[in-house]
C-alpha cells in the first residue's frame, strides 16, 4: 500500500486501487491548496502503474462545501482571487476528465457549488443516505463553475439544473438519485460501496476501454475546456457586482 499525505489531501494506494480523500475542515471547501492537492493527488494515482480505478471522498460531514468563501472574503480583489480558485479547480477537474482511471465518487454529508462539479466529474457516484445536494453559488451572487453549467444538466435535465441552481432546492440522496444526480444510496459509508463498485467495475471492463469511453460520453475535450473557461468567465463577472461583494463578505462572517 502507499501513502500520500499532502496538506489538503491523502491518497490511498492498496492493488488496483486508490482512494483520495479530501481533508480540508470543516467542510473540505475548495481553496487554492486543496484545489493543488487534488491535482497532485490524482497525477500520483494516475502516475502508478498498478492503478486502474480511484474514489474521491470527503472527511467528515462534508465531501465538498464548494469554493472558500471566507478566502474570498480575506482578499481585497476579490476578482482576481475568484479567477485564480477556478483556474486551479479546472485544473483538477480537467484532471479528472482526462485520467485514464475509472472514477467513482463516494459522497458523504453535504455538496455544494463546486463540489457537485468534482461529483460530476467522477463516472459514478455513490451518496451517504444522509448526503444533501445545493447549488449555492446564488447565495453569494456567483454563477456555477467546475463544470457545474453543462454537466449538471446532462445529468439531470435543464429544468431540474435550474431548479436546483436558481431556486436554492435543497436534495436529499433519495431526491438525487430519483433525478439521477447519483447512482446509489448506501445506509453505510459511501467509501466501502464505491470501493466495491469500482472493483466490479475492473472485474467486467478493460482498463484500456475506461478513457474512450468517458470521452464519448463527455464533451469533446476541446469544448469541455471551452466551456470551463466560459464559466470562468462568468464567475469572474459576477464576482465584481457589488451585491456578489456584499454576499461574499456576510457569508463569510456568519461562519
Amino acid at each position: 500500500m502507499t501513502h500520500l499525505d499532502l496538506e489538503t489531501a491523502a491518497l490511498r494506494v492498496d492493488g488496483p486501487l486508490a482512494v483520495l480523500t479530501l481533508r480540508r475542515p470543516p467542510a473540505n471547501s475548495l481553496g487554492l491548496q486543496l484545489a493543488a492537492d487534488l491535482h497532485a493527488a490524482l497525477a500520483a494515482a494516475e502516475a502508478a502503474d498498478d492503478v486502474a480505478a480511484l474514489v474521491l471522498t470527503g472527511e467528515g460531514r462534508f465531501f465538498c462545501a464548494g469554493g472558500d468563501v471566507a478566502e474570498m472574503a480575506a482578499h481585497d480583489d476579490t476578482t482576481a482571487y475568484v479567477t485564480e480558485l477556478v483556474t486551479a479547480a479546472n485544473r483538477a477537474v480537467l484532471g479528472m476528465r482526462r485520467t485514464r482511471l475509472l472514477t467513482v465518487a463516494a459522497i458523504g454529508g453535504v455538496t455544494a457549488g463546486a463540489g457537485l462539479g468534482l461529483g460530476l466529474h467522477a463516472d459514478v457516484r455513490i451518496a451517504s443516505a444522509s448526503a444533501t445536494f445545493v447549488g449555492a453559488y446564488g447565495t453569494v451572487g456567483l454563477t456555477p463553475d467546475c463544470g457545474v453549467s453543462f454537466l449538471l444538466p446532462a445529468a439531470i435535465g435543464r429544468a431540474r439544473a435550474a431548479a436546483l441552481l436558481l431556486t436554492g432546492t435543497r436534495l436529499s440522496a433519495h431526491d438525487a438519485l430519483a433525478w439521477g444526480l447519483v447512482d446509489a444510496v448506501v445506509d453505510a459509508d459511501p467509501v466501502g460501496a464505491a470501493v466495491e463498485r469500482a472493483l466490479a467495475a475492473l472485474a467486467r471492463t478493460a482498463p484500456s476501454a475506461i478513457a474512450p469511453t468517458r470521452d464519448l460520453l463527455f464533451p469533446p475535450l476541446d469544448e469541455h475546456e471551452r466551456l470551463l473557461a466560459r464559466e470562468a468567465h462568468a464567475i469572474a463577472r459576477a464576482s465584481e457586482h457589488p451585491d456578489a461583494r456584499a454576499r461574499i463578505h456576510r457569508f463569510a462572517g456568519e461562519r
